[in-house]
């Protein structure tokens, strides 16, 4: 059942941000050949974080009428919103080893045990990226795109990890009555600017779509994408000593990115995705096949936060890649409207879950699959066009 505890009246309020802003497009044809795009923003955060000015290069080269190169260069930025900078959560959910219903919690950052332990009043977030790819008509019927992406993200706004309260801390909580009058809460996250990362990666299409005179049409695509995300710096940890004003007996080494957070930015998300899809049209009927291979990942279970049990074992499972294959039929009633029969993951292929997770929160399958581990799924689907 859902642990959440509703909303406390101490957690009430008002926030907003007004903001103004101005933006440019343009683009023309300098050439036959090339064409430059200039876009620019300018965003003025008056209350808080002031101005900032963004901006976009583009550039489209028709290398023959066939191959066409493509390019960008751009700076971002984003501001906190006001719900992620005072947002209170508190509700009952299982941690540790997953056998345990603790007293969790979401903070503001900028509330006094957030403060206490590291963090700070959100700033923006900024982005600098750059593209490049090309386009190639390879005949009438058949299309290639080739893309790479670059992407550094600085001062990234996220969650920390949760961080575990101990019984010490959790009675000077208790004392200072900071929770509106909730006790007994063993873990906190907060919202931070505390990490950069580096995302990079390739998009492939290769699209074919032929169609006959007579309405017959095929289409088939092969689509990969390659995609890596690594951590580029987040503060060190760092020694807890004192909490809220008092003295603690025994400090402790807090890190706001915790080693699950760690692996949920770099191993959770499969690098490797690959989807190739055939449909074929022919009169009323239409039939469609459609192939998934998501490469392999890992993953912390048991929601544990260090990734490693009481006796220091590690509680990190990798799980191999899978093809996962869906199957369409449809027939067309007439004009207008059709109907199709489908089967998602039509071989119920998932990934088991370890058989401690299992055995201590009831999961057969991994949290972390990709894709719908609710397994084989079947679809029955009406379509009409009524406009």
């Amino acid at each position: 059942s859902n642990g959440y505890q509703g909303l406390n009246p101490k957690f009430a309020g008002t926030w907003d941000r007004p903001n103004f802003s101005a933006y440019v497009d343009l683009e023309t044809d300098v050439t036959e050949r090339w064409v430059l795009g200039l876009a620019g923003r300018y965003e003025n955060y008056y209350n808080d974080f002031g101005s900032t000015l963004t901006g976009k290069f583009a550039a489209l080269y028709r290398a023959t009428d066939r191959i066409r190169l493509r390019g960008t260069a751009s700076t971002g930025f984003r501001a906190p919103t006001p719900g992620q900078a005072n947002l209170w959560a508190l509700q009952t959910a299982l941690a540790g080893t997953g056998d345990q219903l603790v007293e969790t919690g979401q903070l503001p950052p900028t509330h006094p045990i957030s403060a206490a332990l590291g963090a700070e009043e959100l700033t923006e977030e900024t982005a600098r990226s750059f593209t490049l790819g090309t386009v190639m008509d390879i005949s009438q019927d058949l299309t290639l795109t080739v893309d790479y992406f670059d992407i550094t993200l600085m001062d990234r706004i996220s969650l920390t990890g949760n961080i575990p309260i101990t019984s010490t801390m959790q009675m000077i909580m208790d004392e200072a009555n900071l929770l509106g009058g909730v006790e007994n809460l063993r873990e906190i996250k907060f919202f931070s600017n505390d990490f950069d990362t580096r995302t990079r990666g390739i998009d492939f299409l290769l699209a074919y779509d032929v169609e006959d005179e007579e309405g017959n049409a095929t289409q088939a695509t092969i689509a990969w994408n390659w995609t890596t995300q690594r951590l580029v710096s987040f503060s060190a940890p760092r020694q807890i000593s004192d909490f809220l004003g008092q003295q603690l007996s025994t400090p402790f080494t807090l890190s706001l990115l915790t080693p699950r957070r760690q692996i949920e930015i770099e191993a959770v998300n499969p690098e490797h995705r690959i989807v190739m899809m055939g449909r074929h049209v022919r009169g009323a009927l239409h039939g469609m096949l459609r192939l998934n291979y998501y490469d392999g990942w890992s993953a912390c279970r048991n929601n544990s936060n260090s990734c490693v049990d009481g006796n220091d074992m590690s509680l990190l499972d990798d799980y191999d890649g899978a093809i996962i294959a869906d199957l369409e039929v449809g027939y067309r009633l007439f004009e207008g409207y059709q109907i199709s029969l489908g089967i998602d993951n039509l071989f119920n292929t998932f990934p088991d879950a370890h058989a401690d997770e299992t055995l201590s929160q009831g999961n057969i399958r991994p949290e972390s699959t990709p894709w719908d581990y609710n397994g084989r799924a079947y679809v029955l689907r009406l379509v009409a066009d009524v406009f």
